[in-house]
């Protein structure tokens, strides 16, 4: 993505922050692979939405019912496309790469989470925190949460931007001046042509003040007096 943002002379947080909702229907989506496949479930459970699957256990095939964790993280993707959405349309988009960094943010708590409940997480060497085993996604999961904190918070709290600094207003603004400029050789062409237009006004109107020039004396005329 960042290649093809150099190669299209693009900005890549701006390009990013509309990235991530296709980002966020396909995750949305595709965890329903992981139910057509019977995987990525969670622990035991007698929750009302519990998932029944025939699990191969201790070399035997067992009925089990289990955390939907598919459908968790499948739900939690939707909610966070709806709230970034949300974000956008109602102008609360303060500089670009905002969106992603929500993406991250949202993403990075949800998985953490929902990764508690699965029963086939990969772990971290055989690193521990209070007894238990530390999984790998849990430890990028909270790297990404307080990568994403910082990056909101410096942002917007201690770099503000201004809204003519998106690049989605660079461009409108660069646009809009490009139209001013084909506009002005248009508006020029009448103006020229005034002149030319007027060029008989007034010659008539120096013809009429001609006579005027002479105006008579007041004194009568004399006459010879051979």
């Amino acid at each position: 993505l960042i290649v093809f943002c150099k190669v299209k002379k693009l900005n890549f947080f701006a390009f990013a922050d509309v990235g991530v909702f296709g980002l966020l229907i396909g995750q949305c989506v595709g965890r329903w692979g992981n139910f057509v496949n019977v995987e990525a479930y969670g622990g035991p459970t007698d929750l009302p939405w519990r998932m029944g699957i025939d699990a191969y256990v201790n070399g035997a095939w067992q009925y089990m019912e289990v955390h939907p964790t598919f459908f968790y993280e499948s739900a939690w993707n939707l909610l966070g496309f709806l709230l970034l959405l949300v974000v956008v349309l109602r102008g609360k988009r303060k500089f670009d790469g905002q969106i992603m960094w929500g993406y991250f943010l949202w993403y990075g708590f949800g998985r953490g989470m929902i990764e508690g409940l699965r029963t086939d997480s990969l772990y971290l060497f055989n690193w521990t925190i209070g007894g238990q085993p530390i999984r790998v996604s849990q430890a990028l999961s909270l790297v990404m949460v307080f990568v994403s904190l910082f990056m909101l918070y410096y942002n917007i709290k201690l770099h503000p931007h201004k809204p003519e600094e998106l690049y989605v207003n660079i461009v409108a603004a660069r646009n809009a001046a490009a139209a001013e400029v084909a506009a002005a050789p248009a508006a020029e062409s009448p103006a020229q042509a005034t002149p030319t237009e007027d060029a008989p006004a007034e010659a008539v109107s120096s013809e009429t003040e001609a006579p005027s020039q002479e105006e008579p004396s007041g004194e009568a005329p004399t006459e010879d007096p051979s």
